[in-house]
């Protein structure tokens, strides 16, 4: 399976941004700059564009 980011990478996908820090089956862990955990569903990181820095 393609995989557009890693571990440690900064995305921001839909009005979420932060550093990528847990990657699974289901969804995409992120912690923004504020310190808050978000976890992104997959459903939304596959039919959004997805901004990798």
């Amino acid at each position: 399976m393609h995989k557009p980011f890693q571990l440690g990478d900064r995305i921001i996908v839909e009005s979420f941004e932060g550093t990528v820090k847990k990657i699974s089956m289901r969804s995409t862990q992120i912690v923004s700059d504020g310190g808050e955990r978000v976890r992104v569903p997959k459903a939304i990181v596959f039919t959004n564009s997805v901004r990798v820095s």
